[in-house]
């Protein structure tokens, strides 16, 4: 009673190479998805993200521990002094640009403007990764006559 088994046989030998085929072509495909602009970037970014919010979170309730204290919103002085105390910045990663605004450097890294509005209030908004910022052109003063214009601004940079 033996049977001949040939032609099964045949078949699934095919089968098994087309499948080990089409596995390594989806192999490959999942690979470079995964290093070419993919899941890794993805993750690497999300992360930056993440952090740069947590710090800027840090940032705000910082304002509204100092506020919730002394009952009033702080002037920036107030404010850059209190971040110093508490080690959110060092004294090096404050560069004041006016009197009511400066750039702060967080964890020697990331950049924060930080402004004093009219109503006194403090915005906090995230500029760049330090050494990666372009410099903001700040007008000064401007005055001009019937003959001429004179411009005078400083060049803003986030650390110096």
């Amino acid at each position: 009673m033996r049977k001949n088994f040939s032609k099964e046989k045949g078949i699934t030998l095919i089968s098994l190479i087309i499948s080990i085929i089409i596995l390594i072509i989806l192999a490959g495909i999942a690979v470079l998805f995964v290093i070419d602009g993919g899941i890794i970037d993805r993750a690497v970014s999300a992360r930056e993200q993440t952090q740069i919010g947590s710090l800027q979170e840090k940032l705000e309730l910082e304002k509204g521990n100092f506020m919730s204290e002394k009952g009033k919103n702080p002037t920036i002085d107030e404010y850059l002094q209190r971040l110093k105390e508490k080690g959110i910045v060092k004294d090096t990663g404050v560069y004041k640009n006016s009197d009511t605004d400066a750039d702060v450097t967080v964890e020697d890294k990331y950049v924060f403007h930080v402004e004093e509005e009219s109503n006194g209030n403090i915005k906090i908004e995230y500029v760049g990764e330090d050494g990666n910022i372009t410099p903001r052109i700040a007008i000064t003063q401007l005055s001009s006559t019937t003959n001429s214009i004179q411009v005078q601004f400083a060049l803003k940079y986030a650390s110096q």
